[in-house]
Parts: structure tokens; C-alpha cells; sequence
């Protein structure tokens, strides 16, 4: 199935039936399944769009760094990374 996202190719999830949908639950969230049903097509439309992505400004950003014009903080982006490894990591 991962192959299959990865490729574009989405399982057919189905649509609710709007009548009985207020009595049938969703086995996964407990939520209605007409409610999970919209939850899984917005998802799908994500995943079909991509990530939104800013390319000019990493374009501009990958200029600038390789012109020497974009200051690197090697202190601050190693901080920052064991941040995000370990929140609990206390700041200088």
C-alpha cells in the first residue's frame, strides 16, 4: 500500500451513506463515518498537491548561500538541532 501512495496510485476509500451515517460510527476515531469519510478525501487531496513548498525562496536562500551573502550560525542550527532531537536540551 506504501508503494502505491508513493506512486501516486490511492486506494479507493469510498463514500458514506448520508442516511445511516449518523448511526454507523467509524471503527478508527469513533467520529461519524461521513465525518471520516471528508477527513480522508481532504487528506487524499494533500497527498495528490504535495507539501506547499516555497521554491523561489529556496532558490533565493541557496543563491545567497553560495554567493557568502546568507549569514550560517553553526552555533545556533547545532543548537537547534539537539532541540528538536531533545526538547528537554536547555539553550545557551
Amino acid at each position: 500500500m506504501i508503494e502505491s501512495i508513493k506512486s501516486g496510485h490511492l486506494p479507493s476509500l469510498g463514500k458514506a451513506n448520508v442516511k445511516t451515517a449518523k448511526s454507523v460510527t467509524s471503527p478508527i476515531s469513533g467520529e461519524p463515518k461521513h465525518v471520516a469519510s471528508s477527513l480522508a478525501s481532504a487528506i487524499s487531496t494533500m497527498v495528490k498537491q504535495g507539501l506547499p513548498v516555497d521554491t523561489q525562496h529556496i532558490t533565493a536562500v541557496r543563491k545567497a548561500i553560495s554567493a557568502g551573502e546568507y549569514p550560517v550560525d553553526a552555533r545556533r542550527i547545532a543548537e537547534q538541532m539537539l532541540r528538536f532531537d531533545n526538547p528537554e536540551t536547555p539553550t545557551a
